[in-house]
């Protein structure tokens, strides 16, 4: 799948806080990951070409949406 939905917006500060700004989490992510982060605007239908393009690619579908992928762009299961 590689896209996680999530649909409860409680999770995404403690998603934030308890994993993605851990010491343990970043070291991994610095040697296998390439982090990025992409901000939509509200209404997004305003939203640049390049991230209404990411959005088709990888069939997000809401916001926030985390994809997991490696380094050359293929998605992780």
């Amino acid at each position: 799948m590689g896209v996680c939905r999530l649909y409860r917006l409680d999770l995404v500060p403690a998603l934030h806080e308890h994993v993605l700004t851990q010491k343990e989490f970043l070291d991994y992510a610095e040697q296998n990951f390439e982090l990025m982060t992409l901000d939509f605007p509200r209404d997004t239908s305003r939203a640049p070409k390049p991230l209404s393009e990411a959005a088709l690619k990888y069939k997000i579908e809401g916001f926030s949406a985390i994809i997991v992928m490696k380094t050359n762009g293929k998605e992780l299961h």
